[in-house]
């Protein structure tokens, strides 16, 4: 299942639904976003595959 697919899915299971695999999966997202925003842009983000990503 794509990332996108899986993310959508887990948000709308209830926490007791929710296996190991699925809390792993949101905390790997969730690290992803941190580490993509940190790197901040100097560029024209807006219409960047920085921002697509």
């Amino acid at each position: 299942m794509a990332t996108g697919d899986h993310m959508s899915a887990i948000l709308r299971m209830k926490k007791a639904e929710l296996t190991a695999s699925d809390i792993e999966h949101m905390s790997g997202v969730v690290s992803y976003v941190k580490r993509h925003r940190a790197r901040g842009t100097d560029f024209d983000a807006e219409h960047s595959r920085w921002r697509y990503s």
